[in-house]
């Protein structure tokens, strides 16, 4: 059995696809396994959509939790033997699980819900969107003097020298952003590739997970990062003096949100 992915987009893509599941298989399955993230992401979805689905099917929800990339290489060496049946991870990479065949197809027919997704989680053949989020530029202000953020192309500042952190798992954001710097569009991204180039020197550190992003903000290690919105607003909430920039001179309203 091949598995199913969910990236992120609207949660009533999990509950139909799970609520699904099932009424595929001649016996109800013994349980339901999910792929995703650890911490909140799978609290999130235990209290809710899983509890839900248990409720409504009597069929129990396991969990397997690791970082993007790892589940990735998990998945590849598991090849032709899954061990979830369900996937939460980025678009962007669900592509490459996609591509090397570990996703199977997906019947919309049989998925009561797919009728109300918006445009944008209707990703590919394989995955469907499940959520929202926002990459932005995040900084730490009292470390940085008067350096400012009104464009993406402030990053390539070159008092910026080894202070800027991105995350290592799904560098698209900063790829598209290049491109687009650069006179093109995300969909013909190899033309912004001497504009980044241009940026490596500005770089630090790539971080793994939400917690190493943190700790390099939180830290000072890294002062400016291609951060996740939430991320940031969480160590706002826990004292860290962190700005976000909403960049105005790319066309991302404001900022870069991918399914």
């Amino acid at each position: 059995m091949k598995r199913f992915l969910l990236t992120l987009l609207t949660l009533f893509a999990l509950v139909a696809l799970a609520i699904a599941v099932p009424a595929q298989a001649q016996d109800k399955p013994d349980k339901l396994v999910i792929s995703i993230w650890g911490g909140s992401w799978r609290d999130l979805v235990a209290e809710t959509v899983a509890r839900k689905f248990t409720a409504e099917t009597g069929v129990p929800v396991e969990f397997i939790t690791g970082g993007t990339i790892d589940r990735l290489n998990k998945e590849k060496l598991a090849k032709g033997n899954p061990e979830s049946d369900i996937t939460f991870t980025t678009s962007h990479v669900g592509w490459l699980y996609a591509n090397d065949g570990l996703f199977e197809e997906l019947d919309l027919a049989k998925i009561p819900n797919a009728k109300n997704l918006v445009d944008e989680a209707r990703i590919s053949p394989f995955h469907l969107g499940a959520w929202a989020y926002v990459y932005t530029i995040g900084y730490r202000a009292d470390l940085l003097g008067n350096t400012k953020f009104d464009s993406w192309n402030d990053l390539w500042k070159p008092e910026l020298k080894g202070k800027i952190a991105g995350p290592d798992f799904d560098p698209s954001h900063i790829i598209a952003v290049s491109a687009i710097l650069s006179g093109s569009d995300a969909a013909h991204w190899e033309k912004g590739q001497e504009k980044l180039k241009e940026l490596k020197p500005n770089f630090k550190a790539f971080y793994t997970n939400d917690a190493n992003s943190q700790q390099l903000l939180a830290s000072g290690e890294t002062p400016v990062q291609i951060v996740l919105s939430m991320n940031a607003y969480y160590m706002i909430g826990q004292g860290v003096p962190i700005t976000l920039a909403i960049p105005r001179k790319v066309r991302f309203s404001g900022s870069t949100a991918w399914p």
